[in-house]
């Protein structure tokens, strides 16, 4: 089974490894065994690897899909970091 969330952001947001929401999200997904998927714009990536790096305005819609036997607990620990004003 798989869990797949819509989210619109609040504020604009920096995905990139370096920027600050790429590498928290980055951290927080690596301790899941779950797959763990962001999509925005046309574009996917493995958050745990974060080799795209959009730089998404406020109210953007991005998807996140997650599969696997954690993906509850992931979800739950990966929301409010895309949800953070």
């Amino acid at each position: 089974m798989a869990i797949w969330v819509e989210v619109r952001l609040a504020t604009a947001r920096d995905f990139s490894a370096s920027g600050a929401c790429g590498a928290a999200l980055a951290e927080c997904a690596r301790r899941f065994r779950s797959d763990i998927r962001l999509s925005a714009d046309g574009h996917e990536i493995d958050v745990k690897t974060a080799t795209w790096a959009p730089r998404l305005r406020a109210g953007a819609l991005v998807q996140l899909l997650v599969a696997g036997q954690d993906e509850e607990a992931a979800i739950r620990d990966l929301l409010p970091l895309l949800q953070a004003n």
